[in-house]
């Protein structure tokens, strides 16, 4: 097990770190993005949105827990929102990875989703907040 989890940090490019970003997700759907142009992402509330914490992210992509089961290659929208922004960030993201879990003794079963993001509204805001992040768990890693 300790070698698996050795060969997964030298696998990833960027560094990921606990952060709990509350997000709204859901499958994206043709009527999201217009027939021409560049894609525009929005989210309107819809009955089959999932609400979830993120438990780590990178400047590539967030792992979060939903009770979905969205299939890998799924593409979704997902808000994003941060203590340092009156809106959300709107992320078009693919489903990468995800792991079946069940949970205690009611087996209901949760899905531990990776997706990698496509597309971001405010890219460069989005960055400098992850960098701002990186820094201040640093600092922290430094002083302590």
């Amino acid at each position: 097990m300790k070698k698996e989890k050795i060969a997964d940090a030298e696998r990833r490019k960027y560094v990921r770190f606990s952060y709990p970003f509350f997000i709204r997700i859901r499958k994206r759907k043709e009527k999201d993005f217009p027939k021409k142009g560049d894609p525009v992402i929005t989210f309107k509330e819809f009955k089959g949105d999932s609400i979830s914490i993120s438990k780590n992210i990178s400047v590539q992509g967030i792992c979060f827990t939903t009770s979905k089961n969205y299939p890998i290659g799924t593409l979704v929208i997902l808000e994003v929102f941060s203590p340092t922004r009156k809106t959300p960030f709107n992320m078009l993201a693919k489903v990468r990875w995800r792991n079946k879990r069940v949970v205690g003794k009611s087996s209901e079963r949760v899905y531990d989703t990776g997706v990698e993001f496509l597309k971001i509204d405010a890219d460069d805001e989005f960055h400098e907040l992850l960098e701002q992040l990186v820094d201040s768990k640093l600092e922290k890693v430094l002083l302590n």
